[in-house]
């Protein structure tokens, strides 16, 4: 069963521009700057964050094209250091599930020896991570878990891999495979996980005409979740928030006008219409209460703009005043709390950001 949301209410820009424009009191809450080290214009490029808790977060990305990884405390961010040294490229990817266990991959951009960390609650250890893998999403379950989406940049094939009994693995999934010439049957958008038994998989089957696919892995076997089909759809993000909480962004895969939620309860998909004008690239983390937040990409705003969807009705938020275009990488919800991080560029200058939920 499928349930379309085609009539929800979208917050006018007048009430927007009166509610940005009141002045916030310490406790309003809203969308604040966070200061980081990053200080160099154009070096520094956040591109993932995660949250474990109030005082733990972490952010990766590069920084004068070598591996950028920073710590959030609950006040700051600073840089962390990990073994061993990477002699250049970026952290593509960070996941976190809890205090003892967080991932981060990186490596120079398509190199066949890409570099994988664990965090264990004390230091960050290398473990081997498949040659010819490059990661494109990560995600880990508080049971210890972890799944990466992959393109192998030997045969170009999307690749799902997996972290258990101490190294990583190739799993197999319902999907045709690379075509005779070594095009890829299926692009990957994302991948989520709750548990090694609760694992969810987003993204298009090339092969049989852009269909956009959500899959589910019980531990056991893979079930096509029968996500609402759309003309060269493409689910390039899946975001799980518990058994009965499942978002996913889908988009036109051509022309990447049509923008569409899709939410899974436990027994059905519903399909809920992005309004004209919110652009993002599945920038999106849940709110804590049931909704959702998109990172917005709108030139012509020099604050950040953010989306929020919940119970039917859409608004927007800006962030703090800036002189140039700026925009959100990547959104995380701190555990246990309404909280939201987010790390972007505004121009050529990276920034934090942090929704405090206030008296809201």
């Amino acid at each position: 069963m499928i349930r379309r949301c085609l009539a929800c209410g979208f917050v006018p820009s007048a009430v927007l521009v009166l509610a940005l424009a009141r002045p916030a009191a310490a406790d309003a809450g809203g969308w604040q700057d966070v200061p980081t080290p990053l200080t160099e214009v154009g070096a520094p490029f956040p591109v993932g964050v995660a949250a474990v808790g109030p005082r733990l977060a972490w952010a990766v990305g590069m920084e004068a094209s070598r591996p950028l990884l920073l710590r959030w405390d609950g006040a700051a961010w600073t840089r962390e250091a990990l073994p061993g040294t990477l002699p250049f490229g970026s952290l593509n990817v960070v996941a976190a599930a809890g205090p003892r266990n967080a991932w981060v991959i990186g490596g120079p951009h398509l190199d066949p020896l890409q570099s994988a960390y664990h965090w264990d609650g004390t230091a960050w250890r290398a473990v081997e991570f498949p040659v010819n893998f490059w990661a494109s999403s990560l995600s880990a379950g508080r049971d210890g878990s972890a799944w990466a989406t992959a393109r192998n940049t030997s045969t170009n094939e999307s690749q799902l891999v997996r972290y258990g009994d101490g190294r990583w693995t190739r799993v197999d999934v319902p999907l045709p495979e690379a075509d005779a010439v070594g095009g890829p049957s299926w692009r990957p958008g994302s991948v989520a996980v709750l548990s090694a038994e609760d694992v969810w998989l987003g993204g298009m089957n090339e092969r049989d005409g852009r269909i956009p696919f959500v899959l589910h892995w019980d531990g056991r076997a893979w079930r096509d979740m029968r996500v609402p089909r759309s003309p060269s759809g493409f689910v390039s993000r899946v975001l799980a928030v518990s058994a009965r909480s499942v978002w996913a962004y889908r988009t036109d895969a051509m022309t990447e006008t049509e923008r569409t939620l899709l939410h899974w309860n436990g027994r059905a998909w519903t399909e809920i219409t992005v309004p004209s004008g919110i652009e993002t690239g599945g920038v999106m983390s849940d709110d804590g209460r049931g909704g959702v937040w998109l990172g917005v990409v709108d030139r012509s705003q020099t604050r950040t703009t953010y989306a929020h969807y919940r119970a039917g009705t859409w608004t927007i938020e800006r962030g703090p005043a800036r002189s140039v275009y700026s925009a959100a990488s990547a959104l995380a919800r701190v555990p246990g709390t309404r909280t939201v991080l987010a790390v972007g560029m505004s121009e050529y200058v990276p920034i934090a950001e942090r929704f405090a939920a206030g008296r809201r």
